[in-house]
C-alpha cells in the first residue's frame, strides 16, 4: 500500500504504484480541501497525516481519528518522529514541537527556549534530536526535551545551533 499526500487531501494506491488505480478512500475524503504536509507510520501501524489547515489525523483499523493537539495552537502540522519508547514528537507550522505519550502531550516552544516554532523536520541522531526550522537547524538532548515538557528543565538547552548567521 502506497500513501500519496497531495494539496488537495490523500489518496492511497492499494496495491503498490504499479499493480492498482490511486483511489481516496471515503474516510479520507473529509481532507480532501487540505493540503498534506506529513505522513508517517507509527509503531502501532496507524498511518498519521499532518496536514496545513487540520493538524492531525491518524488512520486506525477503525478508521479516520483527528486528535487535536492543543487548544489555541497552530493548527499546521509539518513533521513526526516516534522514538523507541513510543514517544511521538510533532512538529507543527507556528506552535512549536507537541511531545506525545500515553500519558498526555505537552508542548515546547520558543516561550521555554526552542529556537523556532516552525518545525519541518526531525532527525534523531544518537540521543539527541536533529530539527530543522525556519532558522536553521539545531539539536536538543531528548531527556532535554523530555525534562522541559514535565517541567523540569525550566530553559531547554541547545547543543548545536546552524542559523542565518552561519550561512543558512
Amino acid at each position: 500500500r502506497v500513501w500519496i499526500g497531495t494539496e488537495r487531501g490523500v489518496a492511497v494506491a492499494p496495491s503498490g504504484l504499479a499493480q492498482s488505480d490511486i483511489v481516496v478512500p471515503d474516510m479520507l475524503a473529509a481532507l480532501g480541501d487540505d493540503a498534506i504536509e506529513a505522513l508517517y507510520e507509527d509503531q502501532a501501524g496507524h498511518v498519521l497525516i499532518g496536514t496545513r489547515n487540520r493538524g492531525m489525523a491518524r488512520v486506525t483499523h477503525d478508521g479516520l481519528v483527528t486528535p487535536q493537539l492543543l487548544p489555541d495552537a497552530s493548527v499546521g502540522v509539518r513533521t513526526f518522529y516516534q522514538d523507541e519508547k513510543g514517544f511521538l514528537f510533532v512538529g507543527s507550522m507556528g506552535s512549536g514541537l507537541f511531545i506525545q505519550s500515553a500519558e498526555g502531550q505537552s508542548l515546547i516552544s520558543s516561550e521555554r527556549g526552542l529556537p523556532d516554532d516552525a518545525i519541518w523536520s526531525i532527525l534523531p541522531v544518537g540521543d539527541s534530536l536533529w530539527m530543522c526550522s525556519d532558522r536553521g537547524i539545531f539539536s536538543v538532548r531528548k531527556s532535554d526535551l523530555m525534562g522541559s515538557a514535565s517541567g523540569e528543565v525550566s530553559e531547554l538547552p541547545i547543543q548545536a545551533r546552524i542559523g542565518t548567521q552561519q550561512g543558512m
